[in-house]
């Protein structure tokens, strides 16, 4: 069986590091791979690691341009036209490759393009679409044609969608008859782990920009500072898309928070912080809160999307909280307070949530989950 993947971006982000889990799993199950990427990145150079053939189309994401601001509303339109034009000729291209390599299925590793289900539809393949984002709830986009039409795209007969979690699956209507909730798999089974060795600091750790919540964990912080030990502070890692050292050198607790930059050495950062605050408005699934729970880093989450469902899945399995929830600033900051001032028990949480993420988010359940879809998919496909 040979599967083409599309990605929407090159980066490292969520959807990226899942992409490469994929496509590293399902080498193994003897399915030939084929990825298309917007561009040159780190996916591309994980993929020439692994011999898969890869190709480049540039397009944009099937979303509104924003119009945030004067200058905005002056591009809304020329940005508009390159959205659409982008991806038609992305359409034209994929086709190409479809002509030449001939895939038995084609999935799309986003719900944010448009233009590989099209082709798919075209030529009659079929086509998985593996919705990571609310696309509205999480990052304020509205996709083209209002999310009626997104629904009605995924509804399509052609299409089976896996949604990353419950919520995503609701929320987009999905329909039990064709599509799927599988969890993300994010680590292997067989990972080393670091040796938890706790410093006194809190961590934030994703794209900084304002979907994300990096201000609130800041405002929160800075409330919490008046409270909490003056030994305590906030390092953030991850790359920049708001100018944070200027923002934090106009933060009147400066001295207390550290921006890491870029790093590579998150597992260690996890292992050794008191908490990992995870403040996303809507978060999609939350490879980040996995990550920390495996290191045994305790999670203070934002009451939502897939924050709240990996919290809830803790409960289920637990009978107990396997994080800290907070829903504004006021209650994040109450958050600091108790983990830094040692008035809960960090040790059971901890270790609960060991516990359940263990369990649930390996990457080969998501494998194995993802293997029995493209059989159930390429056979129905060959009645």
């Amino acid at each position: 069986m040979k599967i083409l993947y599309v990605a929407h971006s090159a980066g490292p982000q969520g959807a990226g590091f899942a992409l490469i889990n994929i496509v590293k799993g399902i080498q193994k199950k003897g399915i030939t791979p084929i990825v298309v990427l917007p561009s040159q990145g780190r996916i591309a150079d994980e993929m020439l690691k692994l011999n898969v053939k890869t190709f480049h189309i540039r397009c944009y994401n099937a979303i509104y341009p924003p119009y945030n601001s004067f200058r905005d509303i002056i591009l809304l339109f020329p940005r508009f036209i390159r959205t659409i034009l982008f991806n038609y000729l992305a359409s034209i291209r994929l086709s190409k490759i479809v002509k030449e390599e001939k895939p038995d299925i084609i999935h799309t590793n986003s719900g944010v393009i448009r233009y590989s289900g099209n082709v798919a539809y075209k030529y009659n393949i079929p086509h998985i679409w593996h919705i990571r984002e609310y696309q509205t709830l999480d990052f304020n986009w509205t996709p083209i044609g209002g999310l009626k039409r997104q629904i009605e795209l995924y509804q399509n007969h052609n299409s089976h969608c896996v949604a990353i979690t419950k919520d995503i699956f609701r929320y987009f209507k999905l329909q039990d008859n064709k599509d799927v909730v599988i969890y993300d798999g994010v680590f292997p089974k067989d990972i080393q782990l670091p040796l938890p060795s706790k410093q006194n600091y809190l961590l934030f750790i994703g794209y900084l920009k304002k979907e994300k919540g990096i201000l609130d964990v800041i405002s929160a912080f800075e409330k919490a500072c008046e409270s909490i030990p003056d030994n305590i502070e906030l390092w953030i890692a991850g790359e920049d898309g708001i100018k944070i050292n200027e923002i934090i050198l106009n933060s009147p607790k400066k001295s207390r928070i550290r921006y890491l930059g870029f790093r590579n050495d998150i597992y260690n950062l996890l292992a050794n912080a008191l908490a990992l605050i995870v403040p996303s408005q809507c978060e999609g699934f939350g490879f980040i809160t996995v990550e920390a729970m495996l290191n045994k880093c305790l999670v203070i989450g934002r009451n939502t999307g897939g924050t709240k469902e990996q919290f809830d899945n803790g409960v289920y399995e637990t009978n107990s909280e396997i994080g800290l929830r907070f829903s504004n600033i006021v209650e994040l900051s109450d958050c600091i307070q108790q983990v830094t001032n040692g008035t809960i028990d960090t040790l059971n949480i901890i270790n609960n949530a060991y516990r359940v993420v263990t369990s649930k988010y390996s990457i080969e359940n998501n494998i194995d989950k993802l293997y029995t879809l493209y059989l159930s998919v390429f056979n129905n496909a060959h009645k």
